[in-house]
């Protein structure tokens, strides 16, 4: 009798201990679109010339892919019935990750992946606002990491990114921030239409 309550207890510790369980999809999309932001480069008539996404790092500070904002003479963050002014606070150009400054916006900052956690095969969800539509889900999984070709991001996921959703989240099961969204390279040796790519999280640090 003895032995079955210790093996009970120690059956119950262990269960209680072990790592928490992923979320699912639905829940990740919960955790993560009130960080995930509409965004629209304006030129100097304030007429939209870009559109894209943008994640929450920090209070009143986005990420968000540089080319987005190509030839932008201003930037507008839009969700719902909200729309913020943005500036361009820091640029990293060669990696084509843009901070910006939001001032009042109070969105919830994303949890960072630590670095090194993206793994091919895990499961990935992208989180973004494609043009014209609402704030959209994209489920699929890491195809790979590493890239020797120049300008084409590190992190390659089997979620396509289309036209709105560069400067998204590339999340994992637990919500966290894997990597930012980068629009499709171009040119003679562009991939497939199924394959998205993203910066790593860990880059945004850098910036």
């Amino acid at each position: 009798m003895r032995f079955q309550v210790k093996c009970a207890t120690a059956l119950a510790i262990g269960v209680s201990s072990g790592p928490a369980a992923a979320l699912s999809p639905d829940q990740v999309f919960e955790r993560a679109a009130p960080s995930v932001w509409s965004l629209r480069a304006l030129d100097a008539a304030e007429k939209p010339i870009g559109f894209g996404s943008a994640v929450v790092i920090a209070r009143g500070r986005l990420i968000t892919a540089c080319s987005v904002l190509a030839r932008a003479r201003s930037i507008e963050l839009r969700r719902g019935n909200q729309v913020y002014a943005a500036q361009l606070a820091h640029p990293e150009v060669e990696r084509n990750l843009c901070e910006l400054r939001a001032d009042g916006l109070d969105s919830p900052p994303v949890a960072l992946a630590p670095p090194g956690a993206a793994k091919v095969g895990q499961p990935a969800y992208l989180v973004s606002v494609p043009q014209k539509l609402p704030t959209t889900l994209g489920a699929g999984l890491i195809a790979g990491l590493g890239s020797d070709q120049a300008g084409v991001p590190p992190i390659q996921s089997t979620i396509a990114v289309g036209p709105g959703s560069a400067g998204g989240g590339l999340f994992d099961s637990d919500a966290r921030l894997l990597g930012v969204a980068m629009p499709q390279p171009t040119g003679r040796d562009k991939p497939a239409a199924n394959v998205g790519f993203a910066a790593p999280a860990d880059w945004i640090s850098e910036v």
